[in-house]
C-alpha cells in the first residue's frame, strides 16, 4: 500500500492538460508546489478513482515514473 498525492499544478504535455497522481517516494512529487493528499492505496487505480471522486472533469493521469500503470499521456 502506497500514499498517493494529487500534483494541482497542471501539465501540459502534448497538448493535452492534464494532473498527475505520484506516490509519496516519486521524485517528481518533490518538485510540485502545490499538491494534495489522496491517501492510502493498493494501486495507482484506486488513487486516480479517488482523484477524479474530488474533481470531477479534470483529466487525471498518472506519473509515468512513479505510477506507469496509469499513465496514457
Amino acid at each position: 500500500m502506497s500514499v498517493y498525492y494529487l500534483n494541482l499544478t497542471m501539465k501540459d504535455e502534448y497538448g493535452i492538460e492534464h494532473f498527475e497522481v505520484h506516490t509519496e517516494d516519486c521524485k517528481w512529487l518533490d518538485r510540485t508546489k502545490y499538491s494534495e493528499r489522496l491517501g492510502n492505496f493498493l494501486n495507482c487505480q484506486g488513487a486516480i478513482s479517488e482523484a477524479k471522486n474530488k474533481h470531477p472533469g479534470w483529466r487525471i493521469d498518472g506519473c509515468k515514473h512513479c505510477s506507469p500503470d496509469c499513465h496514457s499521456v
